[in-house]
C-alpha cells in the first residue's frame, strides 16, 4: 500500500491533515540536523517560528534523520 493509498485509509484524503501549532501548549526544544533530507531548513525555520516563547530551545547539529 502507497503512502497516498495509506493516507486515505486513515485520514480519507490523499494528504495528512495538517497540524495546528496553536495545540501546543508545553515548552518545546527543537532539534534540527543539517544532513537530514526530510528537514527543510524553510521548514524548520517556519516551525521555529510558528512557535514563537513555546520554543525554549534549538539547536542544529550535523546529523541526518
Amino acid at each position: 500500500m502507497g503512502s497516498e493509498e495509506q493516507n486515505v485509509w486513515k485520514y480519507g484524503q490523499t494528504t495528512p491533515p495538517e497540524y495546528d501549532i496553536n495545540n501546543i501548549k508545553i515548552p518545546v526544544g527543537v532539534f534540527s540536523g543539517t544532513k537530514d533530507p526530510l528537514a527543510d531548513p524553510k521548514d524548520v525555520e517556519w516551525f521555529r517560528d510558528k512557535l514563537g516563547e513555546k520554543m525554549i530551545f534549538w539547536g542544529e547539529y550535523e546529523f541526518n534523520h
